[in-house]
């Protein structure tokens, strides 16, 4: 059984039949027998009455209490349960029982740090490996509700074997808080075995995978983890096909497989049920630069800037965009919003890019205009040339040199020389 406001499990009946050796006489055999008989009936509210009349006879009936105190814990009055098994406890504190269902009925109210107490004291009384085992699951999973991991990890770790969707869950669930990711996936596989619809251990089973992947180092060993965190998704959205995390998970996962057009669809998913989900926006801008759809870029990162003007993940988004672009004064402009909201590598490197970028187009602008002044300046040049020669041959037609090549036979030549 289990209770419905926190999901934690009630075991009562195997550890009434721990004390049916070594009692003490019950005051009144038949009417003890009969509130035993309403009991395994599970008829607890007559057994119950039963056993209040039996201890109105005997106050000092330690197993009385203990059996009205479990009564109460199976009809899910677990202050009442509380009170009778603590007078239990106070006639005769040697019961290992009495001590483990005070746990179980403080576990129900959510008194974690007693329910440590509590078993800590009772340590010593457990004498058979299913009480041992008992006293650990119970202990343990209140240890991962106080927060104290390392020890909680150790009592369920001990009794895991598999078969207590309790203990498996619990401890898929510590194991991740801490960042143990394979043992995390180890027991809440463990747990989805036992049950198959069990959407909060598939949702920490995919995350699970996708930390691991991102820790990763191996390129197969992370493309590997990828694809499990995504099969974990896909599982949750069998079961939960609105469900907006499912989405976000399966996005995250095919993502960092480098699958950009189903994670863009699984992020738009998450928008049709949650338009102001900024994280959506800026996940659909990370994705599409391995599209090389800059204009997209800059779509969403405006977008998820919008949503959420303290995010320097879309102002960087926003400047990587521009920079692409070669729009280096917006580049720059988004990378300095970026770093003013936190100071960070990446938007160090967008604002270096840009300013680069817009020192090379400078450098590229005056080296191309000088060429075309120097070109400009040869042109004129040849055009100066070509003008005098046009000059020299005008003259030349005007004075009736033109066309004459041979020298002056005054002036002497070849072989030339005086009259003989």
């Amino acid at each position: 059984m289990k209770d419905a406001r926190n999901g934690l499990p009630v075991v009562v009946g195997a550890l009434v039949a721990l004390l049916c050796v070594s009692l003490a006489v019950p005051p009144a055999l038949a009417d003890y027998e009969q509130a035993m008989s309403y009991f395994r009936q599970k008829k607890y509210v007559e057994a119950a009455a039963e056993f209040e009349a039996l201890l109105s006879n005997a106050p000092d009936w330690d197993y009385g209490y203990f059996m009205l105190g479990t009564c109460y814990l199976q009809l899910r009055k677990y202050r009442d349960a509380e009170q009778q098994y603590r007078k239990a406890i106070e006639l005769n504190n040697s019961k290992f029982p009495y001590h483990l269902n005070l746990a179980q009925a403080l576990l129900q109210l959510k008194k974690y740090d007693d329910v440590v107490v509590t078993l800590d004291r009772a340590e010593d009384l457990a004498a058979t490996d299913r009480e041992k085992r008992l006293l650990r699951k119970f202990r343990g999973l209140a240890l991962a509700r106080v927060k104290d991991y390392a020890r909680a990890i150790e009592d369920l770790n001990a009794v895991n074997d598999g078969k207590d969707y309790a203990v498996a869950a619990e401890l898929g669930r510590v194991c991740y808080t801490v960042g143990k990711y394979a043992c995390a996936v180890k027991a809440l596989e463990q747990a989805i075995a036992l049950k198959k619809d069990d959407a909060r251990s598939l949702k920490l089973l995919s995350q699970a995978h996708l930390e691991s992947a991102r820790k990763s180092t191996a390129k197969a060993q992370k493309a590997a983890e990828y694809r499990k965190a995504a099969e974990a998704a896909r599982r949750l959205l069998a079961l939960e096909p609105d469900s907006t995390e499912g989405h976000e998970l399966l996005g995250a996962a095919l993502l960092g497989a480098d699958d950009f057009a189903g994670a863009i669809a699984e992020f738009e998913a998450v928008l049709a049920r949650e338009p102001k989900n900024c994280t959506a926006m800026l996940n659909i801008a990370q994705a599409y630069p391995k599209l090389e759809k800059w204009d997209k870029v800059l779509e969403w990162g405006k977008k998820a800037a919008e949503c959420d003007p303290k995010s320097y993940l879309a102002y960087n988004q926003i400047a990587f965009a521009y920079n692409k672009m070669h729009r280096w004064d917006d580049a720059e402009a988004a990378a300095s919003k970026a770093l003013s909201l936190k100071d960070n590598p990446s938007s160090r490197q967008q604002l270096e890019i840009a300013r680069k970028g817009r020192e090379a187009e400078e450098t590229n602008r005056r080296a191309e205009a000088e060429r075309i002044a120097y070109e400009k300046a040869l042109e004129e040049q040849r055009r100066r040339e070509e003008e005098e020669r046009r000059r020299i041959e005008e003259y030349k037609i005007r004075t009736g040199q033109a066309g004459t090549s041979k020298p002056d036979a005054k002036s002497g030549g070849e072989g030339g020389g005086g009259a003989p």
